[in-house]
């Protein structure tokens, strides 16, 4: 039987908005003409179940809720009603490095906030090692806190969080913390201890972390749970909900030609430049049974291979594929992950309403396609696959040759597009030779 971990029955956090002060200090029975507060629930019958190496995502808009439930489940506040039980030590992950003396070193900073946290010494002892390798942050772990960068507050404070593993772990917006490789770093001892074990509920604005670290998902909405189920379904549901604010992007795809196994000049000579400047030439092929994948390249607008964009720029992707065999709609995907490897942005030629039409067995083809990276500044690393998918129902691809971590790009700012919000929004276009 699956061990429950974290369990609430019917939650409510009542709070009172006393008129004045004399309304909040002074007694009915001595202040006749005294009005009654105005009663605000910030939460309301909020039911959690969540068993022992799972994660709960929560989810929802600025004053739906989120930071109050955080406040129970860390004991900051008591629920007017209902019950909770947290089955184990606890720990949130909310502001890192809050409490941290400046003229303390990191050594000693790490034994003060671990011990004030209830960790036994003994367990601090065992841990300091493991703490100081994870911050890597040198010389510095034995010079005080006041003479760190803001990067190193930041590690050092992670580092202390998540190699205590506890029984709970309750994360608020923490894991964009340091440079990109410690970013990669966090988000990958986060899966591990949820793999050991530790319980998690995770409350954050990233839908894309949620997807990636959650099972189960919550929307709250004026504090009340409006909607549950996988993590999936309601990011999908979160970002279609009318007044949500929906970063998620959308992408154009246009076919300018479809025609396989045409032997033209033109065919030929973009062959040749992919094949030349092939990406995908060390990643490993899964499949290729009926679709594969014989190489692919990236551009500029200017048809020279690149890896290093500005915001808005255009980046083209070329890609040769052959029929293995019969293929009656064709399909072609492309995936961009973050930094920490969670998944930002996904099309493929048949969710975008477009027929390649049959690929018969020896065919080949060129795909361009051709989007507009409306990303932050960072690196981003692309997956693509080939595959087949019916037009009537492309939620159920098959992707016969898929390339995972085949290439990456680095994307600079721009100054003029300094005005984007959201994560991403990147137009796309395609043809087929």
């Amino acid at each position: 039987m699956t061990q429950t971990v974290v369990r609430g029955d019917g939650i409510g956090k009542l709070y009172r908005v006393y008129r004045s002060a004399i309304d909040r200090l002074v007694p009915s029975f001595l202040n006749p003409g005294r009005r009654p507060p105005i009663e605000i629930w910030s939460l309301r019958d909020i039911d959690l179940s969540v068993p022992k190496g799972a994660c709960l995502g929560v989810i929802g808009r600025n004053g739906a809720g989120k930071s109050t439930l955080l406040k129970v489940l860390t004991g900051v506040t008591r629920p007017t009603e209902g019950e909770l039980v947290l089955d184990g030590s606890v720990l949130a992950l909310l502001e890192l490095g809050a409490g941290f003396n400046a003229e303390l070193t990191g050594r000693e900073n790490v034994v003060v906030s671990a011990t004030l946290l209830g960790v036994a010494p003994a367990t601090i002892q065992a841990k300091l090692a493991e703490i100081e390798a994870f911050a890597d942050i040198g010389a510095y772990f034995e010079k005080p806190v006041k003479t760190y960068s803001s990067g190193m507050f930041v590690r050092l404070a992670f580092s202390l969080y998540v190699n205590l593993e506890p029984d709970v772990l309750i994360v608020d917006e923490a894991l964009s913390v340091g440079d990109f490789f410690f970013q990669q770093k966090c988000a990958k001892r986060i899966r591990e201890i949820k793999e050991r074990g530790t319980t998690i509920v995770f409350v954050s604005h990233d839908t894309s972390a949620v997807q990636e670290l959650c099972e189960e998902v919550i929307i709250l909405e004026k504090g009340k749970v409006v909607m549950r189920g996988t993590a999936s379904d309601m990011v999908s549901h979160y970002h279609t909900c009318d007044g949500y604010d929906d970063s998620a992007v959308d992408g154009a795809i246009s076919v300018i030609k479809a025609e396989p196994n045409i032997a033209s000049e033109e065919f030929m000579a973009q062959a040749a430049l992919i094949k030349a400047d092939d990406v995908i030439a060390t990643a490993p092929s899964t499949g290729g049974t009926a679709l594969r994948l014989l190489g692919l390249r990236m551009t500029d607008t200017e048809g020279q291979s690149a890896q290093t964009f500005k915001t808005g720029d255009q980046l083209i992707i070329q890609a040769l594929i052959r029929g293995q065999r019969t293929v009656r709609f064709a399909n072609f995907g492309v995936q961009i992950a973050d930094s920490d490897g969670r998944a930002i942005w996904a099309a493929s030629t048949t969710n975008q309403k477009l027929r390649f039409g049959e690929v018969n067995v020896g065919d080949e083809m060129i795909v361009d396609l051709s989007l507009e990276l409306q990303l932050p500044p960072g690196r981003y690393v692309f997956n693509f696959a080939a595959g087949e998918a019916d037009p009537d129902d492309a939620s159920n691809p098959v992707w016969h040759d898929t390339r995972v971590n085949a290439a990456t790009i680095s994307i600079v700012d721009n100054p003029i597009f300094a005005h984007r919000r959201g994560i991403v929004f990147t137009p796309m276009s395609c043809r087929a030779l």
